[in-house]
């Protein structure tokens, strides 16, 4: 440990820290997630996507970032089973959470 010389009592704790290229900060990244989580990331991305489409919306990556939370509300509201019944509660937060895992 190394002491601040401004602040005699403040103790400064040493820690390592390496540089890592783009490529194994994704694959780390990867790693946290089991794979279905990102199956279902994946599905959620995919319902949302063509919901953009059929409603004449932009792309995903094209949305401007302060519409975006207007457009999921949006999403969210209007999402329901195939046979027009509201989903659950739980399947709302499951699909806020993977979309929320995309952006």
């Amino acid at each position: 440990m190394v002491q601040d010389s401004d602040q005699p009592n403040f103790v400064l704790e040493m820690r390592c820290f390496k540089d890592v290229s783009a490529e194994e900060k994704q694959r780390i990244m990867d790693e946290r997630l089991s794979k279905n989580t990102m199956k279902s990331t994946n599905v959620h991305m995919k319902n949302f996507s063509n919901w953009l489409f059929e409603k004449e919306k932009p792309k995903v990556e094209d949305i401007p970032t302060d519409q975006l939370p207007e457009i999921l509300e949006d999403f969210y509201c209007k999402t329901v089973k195939k046979d027009g019944e509201l989903f659950k509660v739980s399947t709302l937060k499951n699909l806020r959470s993977g979309l929320n895992r995309y952006f």
